[in-house]
C-alpha cells in the first residue's frame, strides 16, 4: 500500500519524505538556535557542558538529514528511470 502511496505522489510531483526532509529542517533549525543561545555570543562556551550535549545532537541531525535527502535523491532518479 505505501508503494502506491509513494507512486500517486510521483505522479504528482511530490515525495512522501518531503515531510520527513522539513521535520528535519525545522528541528535542525531548533537545535541551532538552542545552541546559539547557549553559547550567547562567547567562543569560551562552544565547550561548555550545556553546549556539547547539543552540539553533538545537532551534528547527529544534520547527518541525518542528509542522508535522507541522497536516499530521496536516489529514488527520484530511480523513479525517473523507470516511470
Amino acid at each position: 500500500m505505501a508503494l502506491d502511496i509513494r507512486e500517486n505522489n510521483r505522479s504528482e510531483g511530490k515525495s512522501v519524505e518531503t515531510g520527513r526532509l522539513r521535520r528535519l529542517e525545522s528541528e535542525v533549525e531548533r537545535l541551532r538556535k538552542r545552541m546559539y543561545e547557549a553559547v550567547a555570543g562567547e567562543q569560551s562556551r562552544l565547550t561548555s557542558s550545556q553546549v556539547l550535549p547539543v552540539s553533538r545532537e545537532l551534528d547527529a541531525l544534520i547527518i541525518e538529514y542528509y542522508k535522507e535527502k541522497a536516499k530521496q535523491e536516489v529514488s527520484y532518479e530511480e523513479a525517473l528511470r523507470n516511470p
